[in-house]
């Protein structure tokens, strides 16, 4: 057990000693000779040395490789003008994150240095230094040369590195959190964020929560400008559009009639099926109330009371004394299906009928409101003259009824 809690210790500090130095992961920079092709020869290659020997004592910084001539890969790439998208492919080639490279001409009788810092990634040039320098200072290493060295590289990997953000918001006063962290409210500004891209977020009580993010790049100020949306809006929105919106009735009532025509044929129908059904169960139940005759032969008199009276052959009730009997039990069984038939055939008639009322109905409440609606705005209509209908199913002995009633 103490064997294994070792192992875990020693791969956790392996770990984290891993994560560490992947955090502390120097910048690579590829540092082009500097081109002194107009000035006196020499002049190039001290200032590019000076800027080699200064370059590892900047933090997190480390050049790659160590010798390159700007001239061969102009002629190689054909950078003759220095474009950026040239210059990116040659940073790509050194397999570095920043390129630095430059150049000594003269002006005006005197020389200047100029050092640009591109950002291989994006192909950008994030800074870009002139300055005039003095000759004697270019001709030679020195004291001086190096302090210089130092400034220009300061400000092309350190402040070059770096860019700024502001935000405003309308409404203002919403809390600004920056990747996560909450740095101030609106108007905020922030001159000193690295380069790359960074989450803002924009919150205020009342508002929909804004999220943004912001592309910073080196020595350049990223803006965002959001106007926040109320969350009062933002609900009550829909529900005006919809209450805003009227209802077209006249269509709605045309294909409902249409629906109640088609619910009533297929009532029709079934019910025409059932009473179909229900007669054969009635021609079947007689064919064996004459078998049951013709088996019964003098005996059938005594129960005359029975076989004489329609009524009864219709209850599906007869005497005790005959139960048992194939042709008795036969009646039984199809009088009791003809009734649940007839009584089914029954039902779908009304069904039929009362869908049909109601369609007729709802078709000429459709009409109605038509001729209604030319004349007068739909609401109005719809105020002035309300439609009802009334639809009432009635079952007496004989059969059944509907009685149906539409106002206008």
């Amino acid at each position: 057990m103490p064997l294994r809690t070792h192992q875990r210790w020693l791969i956790s500090v392996v770990m984290l000693g891993i994560a560490e130095l992947a955090q502390a992961a120097p910048t690579t920079v590829g540092l082009l000779a500097v081109d002194g092709s107009a000035v006196e020869p020499g002049m190039g290659a001290i200032l590019t040395d000076a800027l080699r020997r200064n370059l590892p004592q900047l933090h997190d910084m480390r050049i790659e490789p160590r010798s390159q001539d700007l001239a061969e890969f102009k002629m190689v790439f054909g950078c003759s003008d220095e474009r950026p998208d040239c210059m990116t492919k040659v940073g790509r080639n050194l397999e570095v994150s920043r390129l630095i490279y430059g150049s000594i001409r003269r002006q005006a009788g005197s020389y200047v240095v100029v050092i640009r810092q591109l950002n291989v990634s994006d192909g950008t040039v994030e800074k870009t230094l002139s300055e005039p320098v003095p000759k004697q200072i270019l001709m030679q290493p020195s004291l001086r040369l190096d302090e210089l060295c130092q400034r220009w590289l300061r400000s092309l990997l350190i402040e070059g590195l770096r860019g700024g953000v502001v935000v405003h918001s309308n409404p203002p006063g919403a809390l600004v959190s920056i990747d996560g962290q909450a740095v101030g409210r609106t108007p905020y500004s922030n001159g000193a964020l690295d380069v790359g891209n960074h989450v803002i977020k924009l919150e205020l009580t009342g508002y929909e929560q804004v999220v943004k993010t912001a592309s910073v790049k080196g020595n350049q100020t990223a803006t965002i400008d959001e106007r926040l949306q109320s969350r009062e809006v933002w609900a009550q929105a829909p529900s005006t559009a919809a209450s805003s919106r009227p209802i077209r009735w006249v269509p709605i009532l045309r294909y409902t009639s249409y629906a109640l025509y088609g619910l009533a044929g297929v009532s029709a129908i079934a019910a025409l099926g059932s009473w179909g059904a229900m007669s054969k169960a009635e021609d079947r139940a007689n064919g064996h109330i004459d078998n049951l005759l013709s088996e019964l032969g003098p005996r059938a008199s005594e129960y005359a009371s029975f076989f004489s009276n329609r009524g009864t052959l219709s209850s599906c009730q007869g005497p005790a004394a005959l139960v048992g009997n194939a042709s008795y039990d036969g009646y039984l069984s199809e009088c009791q299906a003809g009734n649940r038939l007839a009584g089914a055939a029954t039902g779908l008639w009304v069904a039929a009928g009362t869908f049909g009322v109601a369609g007729v109905a709802t078709m000429l409440a459709s009409h109605f409101l038509k001729k209604s609606e030319a004349g007068t705005s739909t609401s109005s209509s719809a105020s002035a003259q309300p439609i009802s209908l009334r639809v009432v199913p009635q079952f007496v002995p004989q059969g059944a009824m509907v009685h149906a009633a539409v106002d206008f």
